[in-house]
């Protein structure tokens, strides 16, 4: 027993060492001669004789961990909190964090145990391997009540009950509301009712129809529909309803229904690329909605390509809502473009791999359009990444791609920026959050390491002085080879007119905070009888010039002393420039985490940072992040500091930095004008359709061809261009 009690106290004085320490982490298991375990805390003499090698008495029960959501407010009480997506996955997390180790009180947790190994959270992808369109939106459901007895050497011990009931659609979203179908499948439902029985389950999906038995079965073929209508956009509450042991259980959610109605593609087509990389080939979908003036075929093509996918979970809806902002697909499509969609499998791979599955676009569209039209590609965020790829490759490699004009849309062409500070929250939370640990996971993904100026990974492994400065460079390795392909072959594609958009401002203003400021504010302190609860999770925005404290974070769950359990971590850095305020488009990450805190605890102090710098997605030939772009674009195109033709950035107000890849009005009709050609000559019947022709120059009709007066007459011509209506004699 001495021989315990002195291993206690050395435990406290390391711990104690190393708390002091920065970026130090503390486990949060005790270890003391081979035996686990966390509060309550059993008496170690009881094992003298065992093989202590092999006895684990470690157990999580829900209260040793960090509860980011609370379970006791989702218990199917009829107050039971609303429950959403993000939610829903972290009481699935924080059940697996639970999981039960025991090999000597196995009777009294195995019930808990059992219960644990069923979760998979693999289950949670909208589309389980499943024949359910993608259109469609799956509901998944987590079911349990247990009660655990934990034994105690003092007495009969602690008999605990656990109860979850929750349910939340797999999509936050949806776009055709009028003509919506739910889908209930099998392996969207996680049940374990210890000695209590299921005899219901219906669901009110806020229609006004009430509550649909939906006859729930666990059979591996069960699936059921139900087609929903509503009538108006907005949220919608939806109720699910559960019979056991002859008492309700309610679990309460909600979708949002963007959109009543939305185009459905003309044609959806899976494509793999003809060239592999990394010995793999990348796979993805066309869509393809045509203009009136097509006919039902490609004829005047306009591909958009998608950027970055953080979920790979966009599919046409959510990609062509997204041009209908400022009802710009309406006014492709009155132009005659046939629009089309590229949507990636995976689009957090290698930005090379998906652009060789755009070159096999590229191809498959020039095969198939019956005009020699011209392409026009347009890339978004990462997507203007992979598009300077593609086509580079192709003039590198002798091919022809056809194409007329690439539009580079707010793309991180010198990098993309998410705060340092941020980047080491979620390496820090990932051992508590699903979020944190989901979004980490995806920030290593090779096309986040490819794209941002300052990754994690880098810095880690980065060479600092005493002073904070980095004496190694910051990008990742894969973003420095994907520069170095990009320089070997001749760095932009030049067989083309290429310009680029940018959200950002180029007047040299920033957003509204500065270097050191705090952007997220962080801290939970409860203390209780057994210990204390202490969770910091602060952010600061990066200093260039003085080495400062980017981020603040400490762990300490469970009744476990400060010192003998969770972790902590402090990180000071030196910026290698301004970054997390510049000009630029700017994307609401801290927003995001105060949204997602059911704590109310979490404050985005600053809701936004500068996601890519306006020099950036202009590709300025400068590392000043404030040159005022609008004060030397003459400059700037006369010297060439720039390889784009044209550059768009905001006029109305250019002092507002605006949300990345957002679409204004003033944006709409300067790329509208972008798109038509100079001069126009028909002068050959095979390479023109009837339809409306628009230049910003001239346009002329050879013989084969004449203009349609009916139309022209009835036509609202466009004031910036000529433009008639033509029709073969």
């Amino acid at each position: 027993m001495k021989k315990i009690f002195l291993l206690i106290m050395i435990l406290f004085a390391i711990a104690s060492i190393a708390h002091c320490q920065s970026e130090t982490f503390i486990d949060n298991e005790i270890e003391i001669e081979g035996i686990e375990y966390l509060y309550p805390l059993y008496n170690p003499d009881y094992f003298e004789g065992y093989d202590k090698d092999t006895i684990s008495c470690k157990y999580y029960s829900t209260e040793n961990i960090l509860q980011m959501v609370n379970f006791s407010d989702y218990s199917g009480a009829d107050t039971s909190k609303v429950i959403d997506l993000k939610k829903y996955k972290q009481i699935l997390y924080q059940l697996e964090k639970s999981e039960v180790i025991n090999n000597t009180f196995t009777d009294s947790l195995k019930p808990y145990t059992s219960f644990l190994k069923k979760i998979d959270s693999s289950f949670l992808i909208n589309d389980p391997q499943k024949d359910v369109s993608e259109y469609n939106v799956q509901i998944s459901f987590s079911i349990f009540s247990i009660t655990i007895h934990f034994p105690s050497f003092f007495g009969e011990g602690t008999e605990i009950t656990y109860r979850d009931f929750t349910s939340s659609p797999l999509k936050s979203n949806i776009f055709r509301g009028n003509n919506i179908t739910f889908t209930f499948t099998a392996n969207n439902f996680l049940v374990y009712l210890q000695g209590e029985y299921l005899t219901e389950i219906s669901v009110d999906l806020g229609d006004g129809v009430g509550y649909r038995n939906i006859n729930y079965s666990s059979s591996s073929s069960y699936r059921k529909d139900i087609t929903v209508s509503y009538s108006t956009i907005g949220e919608k509450n939806i109720k699910t309803r559960y019979k056991v042991n002859g008492q309700y259980y309610y679990s309460y959610s909600k979708i949002n229904v963007v959109s009543l109605t939305i185009p459905d593609p003309d044609k959806t087509i899976s494509l793999t690329s003809n060239i592999s990389y990394n010995n793999t080939y990348a796979q993805g979908k066309i869509y393809i909605y045509h203009s009136e003036l097509s006919d039902n075929q490609i004829k005047n093509p306009i591909i958009f390509v998608e950027g970055f996918d953080l979920f790979n979970n966009m599919n046409a809806d959510e990609l062509y809502h997204a041009l209908r902002s400022e009802n710009l697909d309406v006014a492709l499509k009155e132009r005659g473009y046939d629009i089309v969609i590229v949507n990636f499998k995976n689009a957090r791979d290698y930005i090379q791999k998906n652009a060789f599955f755009l070159n096999r676009v590229i191809s498959y569209i020039n095969e198939n359009k019956i005009t020699d039209n011209e392409l026009i590609i347009i890339g978004a965020s990462m997507g203007g990444l992979v598009s300077r790829y593609a086509l580079d490759y192709m003039e590198y490699s002798g091919y022809d791609h056809k194409t007329r004009l690439y539009i580079s849309f707010d793309s991180p062409q010198k990098g993309a920026n998410i705060p340092l500070g941020i980047q080491y929250w979620l390496n820090f939370f990932a051992s508590a959050s699903s979020e944190a640990e989901e979004l980490y996971g995806y920030l290593c993904d090779p096309a986040a390491m490819q794209m941002l100026k300052w990754h994690i990974i880098s810095d880690m492994s980065a060479f600092y002085s005493q002073f904070g400065t980095i004496l190694t460079d910051t990008p990742t390795p894969l973003k420095n080879a994907l520069n170095s392909e990009l320089l070997g072959m001749g760095n932009y594609p030049e067989q083309l007119r290429k310009i680029a958009i940018s959200n950002g401002s180029a007047t040299a203003s920033g957003l509204n905070y500065g270097a050191g400021d705090n952007i997220i504010y962080y801290h939970d302190n409860d203390p209780s009888i057994w210990g204390c609860t202490l969770i910091r999770g602060d952010v600061y925005a990066t200093d260039p010039d003085n080495r400062i404290m980017i981020f603040d974070g400490r762990i300490n769950v469970g009744g476990q002393a400060l010192l003998l359990g969770g972790k902590a971590s402090q990180v000071s850095r030196k910026s290698p420039m301004h970054l997390d305020y510049i000009p630029g488009g700017k994307r609401y990450t801290q927003k995001d985490f105060e949204d997602n805190d059911d704590s109310g605890k979490l404050i985005a102090t600053h809701e936004d940072h500068c996601f890519i710098p306006t020099i950036s997605s202009l590709a300025i030939d400068s590392e000043d992040p404030y040159y005022n772009i609008k004060a030397n674009i003459e400059k700037i195109y006369e010297s060439r500091r720039t390889p784009f033709d044209s550059l768009y950035y905001p006029e109305n107000n250019e002092n507002i930095n605006q949300e990345h890849c957002a679409i204004s009005n003033e944006m709409k009709d300067w790329l509208l004008n972008e798109l038509l050609p100079d001069d126009i000559v028909l002068e050959d019947e095979s390479e023109w359709s009837e339809g409306e022709i628009a230049a910003t120059n001239s346009i002329r009709l050879l013989p084969g061809y004449k203009i349609d007066p009916i139309k022209n007459i009835e036509s609202n011509p466009n004031p910036v261009c000529t433009r008639v209506y033509i029709k073969n004699k």
